[in-house]
Parts: structure tokens; sequence; C-alpha cells
């Protein structure tokens, strides 16, 4: 039958099921086989079982040895929590991602994530929902927080699905509180958009780290890596805007990438500036 059609209606055909299919693409950005990684400092004297499956419900093969080797494998989100896969002296196993800390170094961070991270910002500035709504994780979703730190129970999170169509929502939600006066932050998805997600040209941002401790260290405790131990933090950072300000008027937006059965998904953007 597709003989039959004209030519030029056969390639837009094609165009049309090529472009639907890389909409559905997961993002490409991989884990580098072999990422070392610790029994979590805050795990204490406690063993960490290693498990066949993961998951509660998957049988304890035995006990992380402490002090020895350790390399990441796979990581996987499930109803229990977050997994990790290791290797451990030719055992492999599964572990509860809460006892172990994988954190990659800068410039590791910045090979896996470096082009996925352009794009969300990329995204962000042209206000394209399904280019953005790709990197979302499968599992958590993404969350939202107007300042450094993280509130996982309370940051408004969003699946893919819902950030698709969120800019045309009318719906105001509650993002959190504003600093200084404690006032709720009851916006919409676009008026949130506006004032604590692309607030800047972030795609501009002279500065851009990769798994660094945060470019500036203001009155609100940025916790991003003690609730994301084993993520990947990409912070798009402006120093500062008037000089008579003396960097008291510094922006960020950070991205933090969780990863799923070995590649790297966004789960949170996370605005950032002077608070009082």
């Amino acid at each position: 039958m597709l003989a039959k059609l004209p030519l030029l209606l056969v390639f837009i055909l094609a165009a049309f099921a090529g472009s639907c299919s890389r909409a559905e693409t997961p993002p490409p950005a991989r884990t580098e086989a072999g990422t070392p990684c610790a029994i979590a400092a805050d795990w204490g004297a406690r063993p960490v079982e290693l498990r066949s499956e993961p998951g509660a419900a998957g049988n304890t093969m035995g006990f992380l040895a402490p002090g020895k080797p350790l390399v990441r494998l796979d990581t996987v989100s499930t109803a229990s929590g977050e997994w990790i896969q290791l290797a451990q002296e030719g055992r492999k196993g599964w572990v509860d991602a809460q006892a172990l800390s994988c954190v990659v170094a800068p410039q590791q961070a910045r090979g896996i994530l470096a082009r996925e991270a352009r794009q969300v910002v990329e995204a962000l500035k042209s206000r394209d929902m399904n280019a953005l709504a790709r990197f979302v994780h499968p599992e958590q979703g993404v969350r939202f927080s107007p300042y450094a730190f993280l509130d996982k129970h309370s940051n408004v999170r969003m699946t893919a699905a819902g950030l698709r169509q969120a800019l045309t929502e009318t719906q105001k939600r509650l993002w959190g509180t504003f600093d200084g006066t404690g006032a709720p932050i009851r916006m919409t998805f676009a008026e949130y958009y506006r004032r604590f997600l692309y607030d800047h040209d972030y795609a501009a941002a002279p500065k851009v780290f990769y798994d660094s401790p945060p470019a500036v260290k203001g009155n609100t405790h940025d916790n991003s890596r003690e609730e994301y131990p084993n993520a990947i933090i990409v912070e798009f950072h402006f120093p500062g805007f008037q000089a008579e300000r003396e960097g008291m008027d510094y922006a960020s937006l950070r991205l933090i990438f969780s990863e799923h059965r070995g590649a790297w998904y966004l789960v949170y953007l996370i605005h950032d500036q002077w608070t009082i």
C-alpha cells in the first residue's frame, strides 16, 4: 500500500514517525563503567546488605566488606527506593542507595552530562516543554525548588506527561514560601517559570559547574548533596549583575540528575539567589 502513495507523502510520513520516536527517546547520557562508591559516612557501623534483586524483597546474599573497593554497575528506582548494583571482590548484588556515596569526579560528570545539561537549559530558554520532558526521570519525575534548600515532601513534583502541558495550566500551585516574608508562593506554572525557573538567561551563564561545591554559599542551606548523594549536580551560575552589589545579586540554576538503568535523568530544578 505504501508503494502506491505519492513519493512526497511517503517522505512526510517517514519524517513524522522519526520525530515521534525521537521525542520518546530517553536521554543518551550513560554512566561510565566502574564508578567508585563508598559506604556513606552517615550510615555508621550498621552492616550493609547485599541483595539478589533491587528491592526489599530481594534475597540477602551477604554483607559488604568495609574498606574494600566498591564499583557501581547499575542503578534502578523501585517502589521501595533507589537501589545500586555493585561489584566487590568478584561478588555482585544490589544495595540500598541510602547506604552509599557514589559521587563521580567533576571532570567525569562533565563528560557524562555536559551535552544533556545544555539541552535542558536550552529547552527552558525556548519554553519547549516537550524537549524538557524527554529528560525527566521515568519513576521519580522532576521537582522544583524556589531556593537552595530542598524539601522533597513539599516541593512540587511533575511527571514528564504533566510537564508537557504545564505552561498552559491556569491552576495555581503552592511552590513554597517567599524568603524574608514567609508569604506563600502561590503561582501558576507559567508564573513560577518566569520568577523562579528561568528568571535569567541561564543558557548564557558565564560559569557552569559539574559536581562541585555550590558557587556561592548563601544564607539558605544547600542540601542537594545530602538529599542526592549519588546524583550528578550541574550549576549554571551568574556571579552578579551590578558591581556595587558585590555579588549579592548572584543567580544560579541547579540541575540534579539521577541514574536509572544506566542512564541519567532530571529529578530537580533548583533556583538559587541571595536570601535574607
